[in-house]
């Protein structure tokens, strides 16, 4: 099969090019190519320059930093459907930080040079990419206020609300995303923190925390403790 009908599909299935016209998406298709990795493998390390803009197929990818003591501070977890390295990429710099997979992970690679080419000449692929850092920025805003003005367990709180805003936790249900370990860097908490916060939650009755999933028992109380 040519791989512009196997990398096409891929790349109308991811919401970041949704949409775009057929020639464009054509070029872009042209310049993609799947990637597979076993999980704990890394994508890219900090410091290594961009080739493209990556997306993500299947699996879990961390996005991380690391203290000179080895320390690991988790800064983002994605799936599918999301993209990643597009920073990095349009300012033609070394990656800040570094990129592994949690599980087994298929990514589409978008060559970097016919990628920029694309958005110099789109005008609503440069809104969307300018819209995704100024996502970014956001978040980065957001992340620094709940370090400095939450608590661990309102920290936890937001996380829950945040999740049940998508439309792929019904019902309350929301997966346990990682590890303990990896959830609690992410939160900004350690590991022992992470659990006493939840077990709290539980005993209040607000929460039901499984193996795989966590359910929300009253999302208007849990919203209460962050009035």
């Amino acid at each position: 099969m040519n791989p512009i009908d196997v990398a096409l599909p891929q790349l109308k299935s991811i919401p970041f090019f949704a949409g775009l016209p057929e020639a464009q998406l054509a070029r872009l298709a042209q310049a993609s190519c799947e990637r597979s990795y076993q999980k704990d493998k890394f994508v890219f390390l900090k410091g290594d320059r961009p080739t493209g803009l990556y997306a993500i197929l299947g699996g879990t990818v961390k996005m991380a930093c690391q203290s000179p003591q080895g320390g690991e501070k988790i800064i983002d977890l994605l799936g599918p459907g999301q993209v990643f390295g597009e920073a990095a990429l349009l300012l033609d710099c070394p990656y800040p930080y570094l990129t592994a997979t949690m599980t087994q992970a298929r990514l589409l690679h978008v060559d970097g040079a016919v990628l920029r080419g694309q958005v110099l000449a789109s005008p609503e692929l440069s809104r969307r990419m300018m819209a995704r850092l100024s996502h970014g920025i956001c978040t980065v805003m957001r992340d620094l206020e709940d370090y400095r003005a939450h608590t661990p367990r309102e920290r936890v709180i937001r996380f829950l609300l945040d999740q049940r805003k998508h439309p792929e936790t019904p019902h309350n249900s929301i997966p346990i995303p990682a590890p303990k370990y990896v959830f609690a860097s992410l939160l900004g908490m350690t590991p022992e923190s992470l659990s006493r916060n939840m077990r709290d939650l539980a005993d209040a009755g607000l929460i039901e925390v499984g193996k795989r999933r966590i359910r929300v028992l009253d999302r208007q109380q849990l919203s209460g403790y962050l009035n």
